[in-house]
């Protein structure tokens, strides 16, 4: 429930250089918490934004579905 503390580790996360084939599902994943806290804070467009970044790196199904579900309830 700290979102400041969140938000950081997955700031951190995503700077890690992530090339390898499961690495690149964590960065998937931290931008799906990233574009959680914004949807809270109430930065949709931000949201948005790490919802799509998401998707781009996203291979697991349930994740994908996530982020398409999430992503379409702020439009």
């Amino acid at each position: 429930k700290n979102y400041t503390v969140a938000e950081q580790a997955y700031k951190n996360a995503i700077r890690i250089k992530s090339n390898e084939r499961y690495t690149v599902e964590y960065l998937a994943l931290s931008y799906i918490g990233l574009a959680r806290i914004n949807k809270i804070r109430g930065n949709t467009d931000v949201a948005k934004s790490n919802y799509k970044l998401c998707l781009k790196y996203a291979e697991y199904t349930w994740l994908v579905e996530a982020a398409k579900r999430e992503l379409k309830s702020l439009s």
